[in-house]
């Protein structure tokens, strides 16, 4: 036999710990929190009996509960500190194996896993070749039951088609059942003897002797009577003076709606007697107004008297080229048609109750309008033409509260979209360019030697206007927008850029008509690139699509039906206005980080917020201040809504908001989202904790600043997370105070990922990140002390420098840095500012715990009515005026930092 080669993977020694926890049934670390939960458990109970006993021997006072207070939290420093030991001690030393240590459970005898390199990848190879084939065979499973319910139901749907044609088999067998076409024709012959009855009904209801049974008609009786039969006459077309036969059955139950219609509008019948002469009048007031308005245009063009050049007499630095004027023409034209076509019968509803007298009215102010500007009155024939476009739209618009052509009245031949809609189409488009350029043409006058710097951005303004108009006519009410309009605008726009000379001018315009003009067209163009998209080969990652894709991979089609779906989101969206945390992100923290600004960053508030009210008024003052000093700091304020927990105790707002153990978790996220809302909007910047994987997707758009605690920075799923977040994230040092994994932390996030996470519309997926380059590290202190001080300082900067990473170092005044008492914080932040003001450039950035009181407190029996007020329930805080005080002293800091580096 051949010797074995020499293995070069040692698995039992690669699997040294999952041994130990396969051999144990339990993973050591859950062992080492058992015990520090039992000893703590321990502990609160030996506090609480030292408590009581106190009470009970001193009395019940505001010294003996401070007293208390300063107890626990001494007992609760010295038990973290220790228990950091122990338990580093027992995971290294005790619950652990070496790694060169060669370890089998009895169950692993006889499994040889000295193979080498070669012999595992074909093993590998293997594995993959029968999971291919179980894949395979799966989908093939699926394809086969899917195709057998298809059929399946296709054979129910055949079966039952035969039960029914034996039925009427069976049926025409037994009853001697007619053909088909006897049966019709018996139908047919039906219909016509009920038609000839219904004429004979009719002409006796209209008769003498059966108008006499119900007595003498009144006049109003008659005029009802005569305005029916007009009806019926219109609808069947037989004339009152020679009545000829037809076979077309009356639509009764119409004449009956019409005549219910008639009784229903008409108030005093003496009044409406006369509405058919009124219509008649409108008509013929139509063709007068026209007549005048087409007079008036020609003789102010063509007259003796007219202008021999209108454009130019008129040019103003948006007017457009002589052309576009030929859109009038058609105006005239098409208006002439409609003049002619509202005497057709099918034209009345149209004309008449669409139109109505507004078609007057807009000639007679366009023709005065007209009038006005060929003899040089810009700004009368300003005026004339606003309210012009008023009775145009008026007309045309289904927004306003009576005459709505396109809602009320739509077309429904091609006669009626040619001859009414579309005159007042164009009209209503031509009349919104001209009052633009009869704007200008008060200000505004061409220079020989061109147009100022105010009047191209006032042009550039007027154009912007014009085609968010032609837009606006597309898109209003629901898509059925006034696409004729539109059309116009971007004509005139397009004229505008062939007139004139000035380049931003000139291809502004351009390009604005180019965007008028495709914009109606967008759903066809998508569809185009969706049809494209269909046929392309390669996948949307880049990757080319597979003939035998594996069961399971989203089609093209689906990945195509997502991006319809992206096109279709926001479609009534008209903005999106950044909020504060967003532009500060863009502008002022990378600044800092970066050396470009030399304020100090001040990440100040409470441990963690647990009232609503307190965190509101805190901010309020924070801002006052954040204002005063931001000349030299850059405040964020502290909005912790998550707490880690050594072993239990209240994990935060999100968690409890109602902090009664009733973790009503939708409610604290709502509340944390609201007050993160209100403080944003406020104007001041917010910083959180980002303990939670899952939680940062319902509050990052309004986060400034996250942290990533010191349990955590070791985290692989944090420092991934910190990767895709938009905004800067500080990693801490370890609770033993080693500074090696916030910097392994920072070169992690900085680099893109790819994980398992959650969307905004919580659903699993796969989360691919770019890197976030604005990280940094923040000394807390340790176990092993404090680390804080000058020597600090300068050892991480050398480090930061040698791992080729920014020498940006936030210092945390609180935790190991104040030996966990709040007071020692403002000896930390005297120190920091000594070295912010002797010249040290990489400490960018201080953290205060802060509240409107100093200290913190426990939840009392009676629950949360029972808490102070702007008092902290986690770690202890500096209250509001030592506040002031320290920030104070760092802003002075950073202007004697200036002065040290030549700087005012």
């Amino acid at each position: 036999m051949k010797a074995k080669k020499e293995s070069t993977v040692n698995r039992p020694t690669q699997l040294n710990n999952e041994v130990l926890v396969e051999h144990f049934g339990f993973f050591p670390l859950a062992f080492v929190d058992d015990v520090i939960n039992a000893v703590n458990d321990l502990i609160y109970q030996a506090a609480n009996s030292l408590e009581k006993f106190v009470e009970e021997e001193i009395g019940q006072g505001e010294e003996t509960m401070q007293g208390m207070v300063q107890v626990e939290t001494l007992l609760e420093s010295a038990v973290d500190k220790n228990f950091d030991f122990f338990e580093l001690y027992v995971l290294r030393n005790i619950l652990a194996i070496p790694q060169d240590v060669k370890i089998q459970l009895a169950h692993h005898k006889g499994r040889d896993y000295d193979i080498t390199e070669e012999e595992e990848r074909v093993l590998d190879e293997e594995l993959e070749d029968v999971r291919r084939k179980l894949l395979t065979q799966k989908f093939l499973n699926h394809r086969l039951h899917r195709e057998k319910a298809v059929v399946s139901k296709r054979l129910d749907r055949l079966h039952k088609c035969q039960l029914q044609l034996e039925t009427l088999s069976a049926l025409a067998n037994g009853h001697n059942i007619a053909p088909l076409h006897d049966t019709l024709r018996f139908v047919n012959d039906q219909i016509g003897a009920l038609k000839a009855t219904l004429q004979i009904v009719r002409e006796d209801v209209n008769s003498s002797d059966i108008q006499d049974l119900f007595g003498t008609p009144s006049d109003r009786e008659k005029w009802l009577q005569e305005i029916v039969s007009r009806q019926i006459t219109a609808a069947k077309g037989i004339q009152d003076d020679s009545p000829k036969p037809h076979n077309n059955l009356i639509n009764n139950a119409e004449v009956e709606r019409e005549l219910s219609k008639v009784k229903q509008e008409l108030g005093d019948a003496q009044v409406w007697r006369h509405v058919d002469e009124i219509i008649s009048a409108a008509e013929r007031a139509n063709v007068l107004v026209y007549l005048f308005l087409l007079g008036t245009t020609i003789t102010s063009v063509f007259g003796p008297k007219a202008d021999p050049d209108i454009v130019a007499s008129h040019q103003t630095y948006i007017t457009p080229a002589i052309w576009s004027t030929y859109v009038w023409s058609v105006i005239h034209l098409l208006l002439g048609g409609f003049v002619i076509y509202q005497f057709f019968d099918q034209a009345h509803e149209q004309a008449v109750h669409g139109v109505g007298w507004h078609f007057v009215i807009s000639a007679i102010l366009n023709a005065a309008w007209f009038w006005l500007w060929t003899r040089g009155h810009e700004i009368i024939s300003f005026f004339a033409i606003l309210i012009t476009a008023s009775s145009v739209g008026f007309v045309f618009c289904k927004y306003y509260w009576m005459h709505h052509l396109e809602h009320k009245y739509p077309a429904a031949t091609w006669a009626d979209t040619i001859l009414v809609h579309a005159p007042f189409s164009l009209w209503h488009g031509g009349i919104t360019v001209l009052t633009v350029i009869n704007l200008f043409a008060i200000f505004q006058n061409v220079k020989p030697s061109g147009p100022s710097t105010l009047q191209v951005i006032l042009v550039v303004l007027g154009l912007v206007f014009l085609a968010s108009t032609a837009i606006g006519y597309v898109e209003y009410k629901h898509r059925r927008g006034d696409l004729v309009g539109s059309f116009v605008i971007s004509f005139a726009l397009f004229a505008i850029w062939d007139n004139q000379t000035e380049p931003v001018i000139r291809w502004t315009a351009f390009a604005l008509a180019i965007l008028t003009a495709l914009y109606p067209a967008r759903p066809w163009i998508f569809s185009v690139m969706t049809a494209t998209l269909s046929t392309q080969t390669m996948g949307l990652n880049g990757q080319p699509v597979s003939q035998s894709s594996p069961p399971g991979t989203p089609s093209l089609a689906d990945s195509i039906e997502s991006i319809d779906e992206q096109f279709m989101e926001d479609l009534r969206v008209s903005a999106n206005n950044a909020l504060l945390s967003p532009q500060l992100v863009q502008e002022e923290f990378p600044m800092i980080l970066r050396g470009e600004d030399d304020r100090l960053i001040v990440i100040v508030g409470p441990c963690s917020i647990h009232n609503i009210e307190a965190a509101l008024e805190y901010a309020h003052r924070l801002k006052e201040l954040a204002t005063e000093l931001s000349p030299d700091l850059l405040i964020i304020m502290r909005a912790y809504f998550e707490k880690p927990r050594t072993t239990v105790g209240w994990k935060g707002l999100i968690n409890d908001p109602d902090i009664d153990n009733s973790f009503n978790i939708n409610k604290g996220l709502r509340v944390a989202r609201k007050l993160l809302c209100d403080l944003t909007n406020s104007g001041i910047p917010v910083g959180c904790e980002l303990l939670d994987t899952i939680s940062p997707q319902f509050l990052a758009d309004l986060i400034s600043w996250g942290a990533i605690g010191a349990r955590t920075t070791e985290s692989q799923l944090h420092r991934e997370l910190a990767s895709g977040v938009s905004f800067p994230v500080g990693f801490k040092n370890g609770t033993d105070g080693n500074v090696g994994i916030a910097m392994d932390a920072i070169r992690a996030a900085s680099a893109p990922h790819h994980f398992l996470g959650v969307t905004k519309q919580g659903l699993a997926a796969i989360i691919n990140t770019r890197g976030n380059d604005l990280c940094h590290v923040i000394l807390r202190g340790g176990s092993s002390g404090p680390n804080y001080s000058k020597e600090y300082i300068a050892t991480y900067k050398s480090a930061l420098d040698k791992a080729k990473l920014q020498s940006n170092i936030m210092v945390d005044c609180s935790h190991g840095n104040s030996s966990k008492n709040h007071r020692n914080q403002p000896i930390v932040a005297a120190d920091l500012a000594a070295q912010v003001a002797a010249g040290d450039r990489s400490i960018m950035g201080v953290m205060i715990e802060s509240n409107i009181n100093e200290g913190n407190q426990k939840v009392p029996a009676e629950g949360p009515k029972g808490l102070k007020y702007g008092v902290s329930i986690t770690d202890a805080c500096v209250d509001w005026e030592t506040t002031v005080e320290i920030l104070r002293g760092l802003a002075n800091a950073v202007r004697q930092r200036r002065q040290v580096h030549g700087r005012q």
